[in-house]
């Protein structure tokens, strides 16, 4: 993680922008606009999320579901940590 930090800070250097501020916000979310990588691309794989995972490690992802407009409310980015390798079950 700590190597992201350091090539997006220097790629903001690079652009002459400050770290931690709005046009620093900005200019992240256009770059990660700009990656085209579908979500649903990444989770079909499940035998690379099942080779990459570690235990202790925490995982982000996106949660669209299905009848979202039937929900009041719902979580939209999770997190999981990974305690122990077990059979996918899914």
């Amino acid at each position: 993680m700590a190597y992201l930090i350091d090539r997006i800070n220097q790629s903001l250097a690079k652009e002459g922008i400050q770290p931690r501020t709005s046009k620093a916000r900005t200019w992240l979310r256009s770059k990660i606009s700009n990656l085209n990588v579908a979500p649903r691309t990444v989770m079909e794989d499940r035998q690379r999320l099942k080779d990459k995972s570690i235990i202790g490690k925490m995982y982000f992802f996106f949660y669209s579901p299905k009848l979202e407009e039937s929900l009041p409310f719902y979580e939209s980015f999770l997190w999981s940590y990974q305690l122990t390798s077990a059979k996918m079950v899914f």
